[in-house]
């Protein structure tokens, strides 16, 4: 790698960097032969070469991630360090993994992704980069401090760094970044870990560069230039003229006329159809998940009536009719349309009557296969317009020539209450940073929608600075009552891994943190009382032992709670609850164990109005459900009167249970394998609902596993441990060792029938063998042929991307093999080698029974071994 540190002694082509060459052409098969010049500059920064810290912003699509990705192969290629890319989100986790995985294939770097249902055989021991969540990362580090091995890691590389300021989880983010710079504190430079924080939003830079010690970079570059817009009427002003005179020019005014549209909103339809027809995509945020889908739809129906305007006498309409027509790529529409055939939860009726003419829409109503397959047409240019809600703003990279924002307006909701407010205007920022694709477009444009209703919020929101981020542990620090609440897991974690156990060393160690980095003394007291109230509390608590004053050591519960990632408060809880079930466990059925591992806040979220229908339920159930039920505290009589319309007060705690247990229902449903939409059908409730609560009852079921093997509860975690991956997976117990090498349900349930009953029956197993297995699956069977060069293409969701079904296999057959080596320790190619053996043993045996007396007697003593071998 380069070591100069001037951007003069540099070029900027990639070859000149000292990367592996095959790491060079996998860049140049990208379109990416050179660095820009600030990407040079950024990299020469202060002694970041030699790994000092580095934080940097830049536009998106500017080419941010490249000075990671570079700082990342060279602390794991050249120090043979390990690397920790930090993601806000499971999908930017698995998007970052197949990238990482594919650039480092030939350097045998080995990348797991750690996130959601999927698992990476050996875990972090067994990889050089893991990609992860935050929560997961904070683990990660927590982890390896206990196990004396953080100077393992080289890199973190933290996306999105302006997460810091996440009221919901900003803390976690904070306290894992505040643990790595105590840890650099007292180590050499070559011997820290280096930290590389990115954004493409952060306002106080500055401040954040100061806390992580880290050089700073600033660019506004864009390879694709962005033309900010805002619509007024039917006129379009250039942003910045219209901020400083309301009565200039506009720069184009729209005629809707052209496209015979009868009914438009904002003259939306009339933008997407001319952008459309122009060869370009466009994506349109909308206020709400039913806005986006009126639209959607409502477009599809105007591009039918566009494109059958292709017979007009108006040459114009015609030649517009004929250019639409050609845009709109039918046979590709209906690979999206197959794929979304074999998702769980069936189609969405709207979903697919905007994708047959192009148009999808985007919202967390959706199920994870769902919006995986719209962003991946989208990305091939498949669909041409998507309609989105605000969540997409920060989600997986998505541009488009087009962003159009309908409204300076949100909905959100606060305590259960919906209700309109400004947009963020980071979020507005990152909305917009979508526009212009970079090798694809010239140019991006965006067009904020403002009507005389809003007009004061759009120009209030153009004018708007980004506001600070600022420490969301500092939004903590007070709790309910008065009680300290935002540094109890700070304290408990430090004290717990051993990084601090005294008060001076806390006290320094919270010094650290970004919370505290840039405070005065005027605020001393009230962070010595906030300490002080926080160390009685963990101690009373059983938390921690206070050994000689000022000196600490964790109890079973506090490496507990450490281990697990639990806050201590609902730790507390927990334990109640496990107490209160230990008394009796009804063990005839998952019911019991699966309402144990449902965390009340999904419980809270769950929409339960139709009693008459919970009733009819609660009806429906066998003798040992209704057990279940009124072990955990369900009255029928609650039920029967409330199903009737009276009104039947409980306290929050007992309404809790209600909803807690009919989240329940819903997850026993799941694990015995019925179908998504089904479970929909039969409790009312959005498949979008569904999974949310089929992920955080997974989640919480690996957190109570862990925590009740670190109590010493191993009769309970034996039984809760299994229920983690089976939760993910929607699977019987049968399926538990296939699903480990992260298939689909229905994919494991066909090796499973088809005698593939393990991983290791898998690893042995013949690739054409495997895939004619996926062939005979439900999607596949109309397809009766059966050669390897016209395999059908279907969707593969732990990939998030196409694949044929022999591919597939390979990948299912190579996933297998990974396993055993890692896992089980087993030489594969001697297993290959016995397998082999072992089949041209039965053949010999086969014909010896087929044969003459004498020939069967040569056959035996091995004469024909070699013959046979060759005929294999």
């Amino acid at each position: 790698m380069a070591t100069a540190l001037s951007p003069r002694t540099l070029k900027c082509q990639l070859s000149e960097w000292g990367l592996p060459p095959l790491i060079v052409a996998w860049f140049r098969k990208k379109g990416i032969t050179s660095l820009f010049e600030w990407q040079v500059e950024c990299l020469c920064q202060g002694d970041v070469l030699f790994g000092g810290n580095l934080v940097y912003s830049a536009p998106t699509s500017a080419g941010k991630t490249l000075v990671a990705d570079f700082l990342l192969i060279k602390r794991v290629l050249e120090y043979n360090k390990k690397a920790l890319v930090i993601e806000p989100f499971v999908a930017l986790t698995r998007e970052k993994a197949a990238t990482l995985k594919s650039m480092l294939f030939t350097t045998k770097a080995r990348v797991g992704a750690f996130g959601g249902a999927y698992y990476t055989p050996g875990g972090m021991a067994a990889v050089n980069v893991g990609v992860c969540t935050i929560e997961k990362a904070n683990n990660f580090i927590n982890k390896l401090i206990n196990e004396n091995k953080l100077s393992d890691l080289g890199i973190i590389v933290v996306d999105e760094i302006h997460y810091l300021g996440d009221e919901r989880r900003g803390h976690q983010l904070e306290l894992l970044l505040t643990k790595v710079l105590y840890y650099n504190s007292k180590q050499t430079l070559n011997k820290r870990i280096q930290i590389v924080g990115l954004s493409a939003t952060i306002p106080n830079l500055k401040t954040i560069a100061t806390w992580l010690q880290a050089s700073l970079y600033v660019t506004e570059y864009r390879p694709v230039p962005l033309i900010e817009k805002i619509k007024i009427g039917d006129k379009l002003f250039d942003v910045k003229s219209y901020l400083l005179d309301p009565n200039c020019k506009p720069i184009e005014t729209i005629e809707p006329s052209r496209f015979a549209i009868e009914k438009d909103f904002d003259d939306l339809y009339c933008l997407c159809l001319d952008t459309i027809i122009k060869g370009h995509s466009a994506l349109v945020f909308c206020e709400s998940k039913r806005e986006c889908e009126i639209m959607a739809t409502g477009l599809a129906e105007q591009i039918i009536k566009s494109g059958n305007l292709v017979k007009s006498k108006d040459q114009q309409k015609a030649c517009m009719a004929a250019q639409l027509r050609d845009r709109i790529s039918i046979s590709k529409i209906k690979e999206i349309l197959t794929k979304l055939d074999k998702c769980p939860a069936g189609k969405d009726t709207d979903l697919v009557k905007a994708l047959r003419m192009g148009v999808g829409f985007h919202h967390a109503g959706l199920t994870m296969e769902e919006r995986e397959i719209v962003e991946d047409g989208f990305k091939n240019g498949v669909i041409k317009t998507l309609m989105a809600t605000s969540t997409l703003s920060s989600g997986v990279n998505l541009p488009a020539r087009l962003v159009i924002v309908r409204s300076p307006m949100m909905i959100s909701s606060n305590g259960g209450t919906f209700q309109r407010e400004m947009l963020n205007p980071i979020t507005y920022r990152q909305m917009i940073g979508r526009a212009g694709r970079k090798n694809i477009d010239t140019c991006g444009e965006s067009i904020l929608v403002c009507r005389p209703d809003n007009h004061d919020v759009a120009l209030k929101l153009l004018q708007a600075s980004l506001g600070n981020i600022n420490s969301s542990l500092a939004h903590r620090l007070m709790g309910t009552e008065g009680e300290p609440s935002g540094i109890k897991k700070a304290l408990l974690e430090v004290i717990a891994n051993g990084t601090a156990v005294t008060r001076p060393n806390i006290n320094k160690y919270l010094k650290s943190t970004f919370w505290l980095s840039s405070e005065d003394d005027s605020d001393s007291k009230v962070f010595k009382d906030a300490v002080t109230e926080t160390l009685r509390f963990l101690t009373s608590k059983k938390f921690i032992e206070e050994l000689t004053p000022g000196c600490y050591k964790p109890t079973r519960l506090g490496n507990a709670v450490l281990n697990s990632g639990i806050h201590p408060d609902e730790s507390l809880e927990l334990i109640q609850d496990l107490m209160k079930a230990r008394q009796g466990f009804c063990l005839l059925n998952d019911l019991h164990i699966i309402y144990q591992v449902t965390p009340n806040d999904i419980a809270r979220s769950a929409d339960l109005k139709d009693w008459q229908h919970y009733s009819k339920i609660w009806n429906d159930l066998d003798d040992i459900c209704q057990y279940v039920g009124e072990r955990v505290g369900i009255d029928e009589l609650v039920i029967a009167r409330r199903a009737r319309g009276f009104s039947h007060i409980l306290s929050d705690d007992k309404e809790r249970v209600y909803r807690r247990f009919w989240v329940a229902l819903i997850i026993n449903d799941l694990v015995k394998e019925m179908q998504l939409f089904e479970i929909c059908k039969k409790f009312r409730m959005s498949k979008a609902f569904v999974q949310q609560a089929q992920r955080a009852v997974a989640q919480f079921a690996g957190v109570i596993s862990i925590f009740c093997q670190e109590l010493g509860y191993e009769n309970i975690a034996a039984l809760v441990t299994p229920l983690e991956s089976r939760i993910n997976f929607s699977c019987q117990r049968d399926l538990l060792d296939l699903i480990r090498l992260n298939i689909t349900r229905p994919i494991a349930r066909g090796l499973y029938n088809s005698g593939y009953r393990n991983i290791i029956a898998v690893a042995k197993g013949d690739k054409l063998d495997i895939e004619f297995v996926i062939r005979q699956l439900a999607p596949f069977k109309k397809e009766s042929s059966f050669t390897e060069t016209d395999a059908p293409i279907m969707w593969v969701p732990e990939l998030a991307k196409n694949m044929s079904t022999l591919d597939y296999a390979n990948y299912i057959v190579d996933c297998a093999r990974d396993y055993v080596e890692i896992e089980y320790d087993l030489d594969i190619n001697s297993m290959l080698e016995k397998k082999k053996d072992d089949e041209i043993q039965r053949q010999t045996q086969e014909q010896s029974n087929q044969a003459s007396p004498v020939k069967r007697a040569r056959l035996e003593n091995g004469i024909y071994q070699t013959r046979v071998k060759n005929l294999d």
